[in-house]
Order: C-alpha cells, then structure tokens, then sequence
C-alpha cells in the first residue's frame, strides 16, 4: 500500500517534471519543437487578430467580428492552458508568479477574461455619479 502511494507521488513528480522540461526547458525533442512552433504561431495569431479587430471593414457582420472573437478566443484558451501547467509544473510558484516574463503572460491573457466578464454580466451604471466641479 505504501509502495503504492509513494509509485503515485513519484509518478506524478515525473509527469511534473516532464511538462516542466516541455515547456519552461531547452526543446531538445521532435514534440517539443512542434510546441513551441504552434505556440509562437498562435502568438503570432493572436497579434494579427488584435490589429484585425481595429479594421471596420473586416469586423463589419455578418461573420467579421464572431469570426475574429472565436480565433481570439482559441489563443487565449491555450495561452490559459500553457501558463496553467507552467504554473503547476515549477517547483516554486511565488516564485514562478515574480518572474517578470510570467507576469507579462499572465497580464496579457487577463483583458480577455475582464472582457469577457463584463461582456457577459450587464452593469447599469446609470446609479453611479462623479463628483463635478463648475468653473466659473
């Protein structure tokens, strides 16, 4: 039975450990590269789509702006994705989250995600009122 546990911890370190290596680590495999390939393709992507979306013609209906909205969303889903499993996969996640190139993901999937949000719950903002100064 404690062999048992001990073969899961270990194999669960190992799997870690192997995302780790595939993702944060020098791509020395076939599969490795073909990662880091799509995963700059889909960088690359995401750019594109961002400056796509500032072209009325291209956002006009009836497809334009769902099209650019379903890319877009695919990218960040796996932007999501990988800097998940970077995350899981480091030993330190104080650590990992202080890194200034971790950081600079993570800030650059969350609009996405406030977007959303606020796309998707209504918010009346007729209650609000800033204060006003008269000039006179």
């Amino acid at each position: 039975s404690k062999d048992k546990e001990s073969d899961k911890i270990a194999t669960a370190r190992d799997y870690k450990h192997h995302v780790f290596l595939l993702l944060e680590g020098e791509s020395i495999t076939v599969f490795g590269r073909a990662v880091h390939c799509v995963l700059f393709g889909l960088i690359l992507t995401s750019v594109l789509v961002l400056c796509l979306e500032t072209v009325p013609e291209v956002t006009s209906p009836p497809q334009g702006s769902l099209t650019l909205f379903v890319m877009e969303s695919v990218c960040v889903a796996v932007f999501t994705m990988e800097f998940g499993l970077r995350a899981w996969s480091v030993e330190e996640l104080t650590g990992f989250l202080k890194a200034p190139l971790n950081l600079i993901d993570l800030l650059s999937i969350l609009p996405y995600y406030v977007d959303l949000l606020l796309w998707l719950v209504p918010v009346s903002y007729t209650h609000l009122t800033l204060p006003t100064k008269r000039i006179v």
